[in-house]
């Protein structure tokens, strides 16, 4: 009698195995795809959180107009203090600049004010536009390093739209634009 339940169990005990083991094998090979997608998504996922970052920053940019009777912000400072909103948004998720969430919003703002700090990723044009100016859908607003991706910089515009230039297509706009910063060419335009 044992001789004949003995196969039965052997057999279902072999068999359990290896469906335990196939299921180990079939949800590691899954986990191991799935962390693989993720590193490879990530630059992707930060591109596109950056664009949406300053995408909210030209709604901002807009309300503050609204308020302001046309008059651009002085700073980003001003911008976040006037507009109450938090520092980070001026943090691309790509770069290596400070997010200080831990900190209390005044002295988020002290922090963004403070020369030498890298407590934003984008470089704010803005400054000193006149309202009675008339501007073009060229305009630049504001642009990130290109550090921040390493293969190209957003950057958002008057009309805020805000646009991507690659560096293997867009090289020429993106010196341009380098050099036009450095020079403090007001309003800074893509050529």
């Amino acid at each position: 009698m044992t001789s004949e339940h003995q196969q039965p169990l052997r057999s279902q005990f072999k068999t359990r195995f290896q469906a335990l083991a196939w299921s180990a094998g079939i949800f590691g090979g899954l986990a191991a795809t799935m962390a693989i997608a993720a590193v490879v998504a990530k630059p992707y996922l930060d591109e596109s959180k950056c664009w949406h970052q300053l995408r909210s920053i030209g709604c901002t940019i807009a309300m503050y107009q609204n308020q302001a009777r046309g008059a651009y912000p002085a700073t980003w400072r001003e911008l976040a203090e006037t507009q109450q909103i938090t520092t980070t948004i001026f943090v691309c998720p790509a770069s290596r600049d400070a997010s200080e969430q831990d900190k209390t919003f005044n002295e988020q703002l002290a922090d963004l004010a403070a020369a030498g700090t890298h407590n934003s990723s984008y470089i704010y044009t803005g400054s000193g536009l006149a309202p009675a100016k008339p501007m073009t859908g060229q305009d630049v607003l504001a642009c990130e390093a290109m550090a921040n991706h390493g293969n190209g910089i957003h950057v958002l515009l008057s009309d805020d739209t805000v646009i991507w230039l690659s560096q293997s297509k867009d090289a020429v706009k993106i010196d341009h634009l380098n050099a036009d910063i450095q020079a403090g060419v007001r309003p800074l335009r893509l050529r």
